[in-house]
């Protein structure tokens, strides 16, 4: 009897290392029926099965949340101990639960997570989407990666090393304490860097290091009133929630088409989506309609495949939502898409969609580098009057304000309030720009830009200065809890600030100037539904 408990808890030991985060103790065996082990968490897909014990497991009563055998709603699992998920899951997870026959006090249990399908096929999500700072408990952190994915490791902000378990179907988890988690967050900034995930082959080389960003509620987060409009979507102030169970990453004309047909108005400026789990994708804008001339955009209307009616001008999507803030500059960086940069000029074809490496891409807009991905340029130019500039390297962050040439294209800015620019050549290499370098310039005046492209109407006169964000978040296999509406209604109201707030976005912490102060009180966004 001593020698077989001594295997059945060396099983156990192995089992731990190598297939779950945990698994619970193993009860006194009364015969080989108890060499049986399961998994004390698994994943499954929409409809997927999932095999959660080995050894014996007919020796054993199945139930599912309480329901011997299950059913169609929490899933079905027989006697081999295969679970089968149904194909349109409620909630994150259920319970799986064993009790052995001939002793029903020996009980197994495994919480079965739902995985969301499709592609991509690599994400992660946070189970809660934001933790609660007065709330003491760890938070469940689930990743999926393609098949040449075998190991992952999570690697805290201090560089402690820990193993993800695998959980089936290319998905791995771990729980990281409530402590741990909030010792490095900073009040009102919305969220903090928690640590990395290194994903590993199955020859033990390192594929890639993915970096991880928690949202956290606080206590200037308070509770909101919270609408249901069925049952896969509810509301609040500044916020609407609709449930979306395949794999999310950017707004499409079904998700803007059901968000309106749920608020019973299409009566906004911009949409901004929040994805349901979050991928390896930039934020990004995607043009409704537009009726300006004199920007070199051409006049369209996409409304009819949107959806959308006559006022929505465009979709803003957020593949990660914990770089989801409507004050931050990169919610602004992309509501300037609506305008900027659509210069068919020679001098700014480069740029396009953001501007060329010059005066005007020290302003949010930035500059395009390889592949049309914006970035900073905190570079400052000034003319030395024969044709050249001097550089200046300016400290980060770079600064968070429109261009004049942004505000003019905005229709927020007259022209004739808008300074001469200078653009640097096309060859000029972003590392070169160093402090005390001389480059030569091109001059590009506001009337370059208008003899090109015409002037701009509606003009400077008659242009709005107010705009309308309806914010969506998807979330999948169920509707979010009061505290995840709490912190991303929070997130998202925070459009309308007056004064630059503290901010965390990846590894940034520059404030989040709010598009009142970053228009230089020309203009403002309201976040309030329909």
């Amino acid at each position: 009897m001593r020698s077989r408990r001594f295997l059945a808890l060396n099983l156990l030991l192995l089992v731990a290392s190598g297939c779950a985060d945990a698994l619970l103790e193993v009860s006194p065996p009364t015969g080989d029926d108890t060499l049986v082990f399961m998994p004390a968490h698994a994943g499954v897909i929409p409809g997927g099965t999932q095999t959660l014990m080995n050894g014996n497991p007919a020796a054993y009563v199945w139930s599912v949340n309480g329901v011997v055998g299950g059913n169609d709603v929490v899933g079905r699992i027989t006697a081999p101990g295969r679970y089968t998920a149904p194909a349109a899951p409620s909630g994150d997870s259920v319970v799986v639960t064993a009790s052995l026959i001939a002793r029903p006090d020996s009980v197994r249990r495994s919480v079965v997570f739902f995985l969301p399908d499709g592609l991509p096929d690599s994400y992660q999500m946070a189970l809660p989407r934001a933790v609660e700072i007065a709330v003491p408990r760890p938070l469940r952190i689930i990743v999926r990666r393609p098949a040449n994915v075998q190991r992952m490791d999570y690697v805290t902000r201090l560089n402690e090393v820990r193993p993800m378990y695998p959980l089936g179907f290319g998905a791995f988890t771990i729980a990281v304490p409530h402590a741990e988690l909030i010792a490095g967050y900073r009040p009102r900034s919305l969220r903090s860097f928690i640590g990395f995930f290194d994903e590993f082959d199955a020859g033990g080389l390192r594929l890639r290091r993915v970096n991880f960003t928690v949202n956290f509620r606080e206590a200037a987060h308070p509770d909101v009133s919270i609408t249901a409009l069925g049952a896969d979507a509810q509301r609040s102030a500044h916020l609407l929630n609709l449930r979306h169970d395949e794999v999310s990453v950017n707004a499409t004309p079904n998700v803007v088409a059901r968000a309106i047909a749920r608020l019973g108005s299409s009566d906004f400026d911009f949409i901004a989506v929040i994805a349901n789990v979050s991928t390896a994708n930039n934020r990004n804008y995607q043009s409704i309609r537009n009726d300006i001339t004199g920007l070199g955009h051409s006049v369209f209307d996409f409304s009819s495949t949107w959806g959308t009616g006559p006022r929505v001008l465009g979709a803003i999507s957020y593949p990660i939502d914990s770089y989801f803030d409507a004050a931050e500059k990169a919610t602004l960086h992309e509501i300037g898409h609506r305008w900027i940069n659509f210069g068919t000029h020679p001098a700014l074809a480069s740029g396009r969609p953001h501007w060329p490496m010059s005066t005007m891409a020290g302003g949010l807009m930035g500059f395009s580098m390889a592949g049309g991905v914006g970035g900073d340029f905190p570079i400052q130019l000034t003319d030395l009057g024969n044709g050249t500039a001097r550089v200046t390297q300016l400290p980060l962050p770079a600064p968070a304000y429109f261009d004049p040439f942004d505000l003019y294209a905005m229709g927020l800015l007259p022209p004739d309030s808008v300074p001469p620019g200078m653009i640097l050549p096309t060859t000029t290499a972003f590392s070169a720009l160093t402090t005390g370098a001389v480059f030569p310039v091109t001059p590009f005046t506001i009337s370059d830009y208008v003899t090109a492209h015409g002037p701009r109407v509606p003009s400077h006169a008659t242009a709005p200065r107010e705009f309308r964000v309806v914010t969506v978040i998807l979330s999948p296999f169920r509707l979010l809890s009061p505290a995840e509406m709490a912190f991303f209604d929070a997130a998202a109201a925070r459009g309308e600030t007056e004064v630059p707030l503290p901010a965390q976005i990846g590894f940034s912490n520059a404030d989040a100037p709010g598009f009142f102060t970053a228009t230089g009180g020309r203009a403002r966004l309201r976040m309030a539904l329909p």
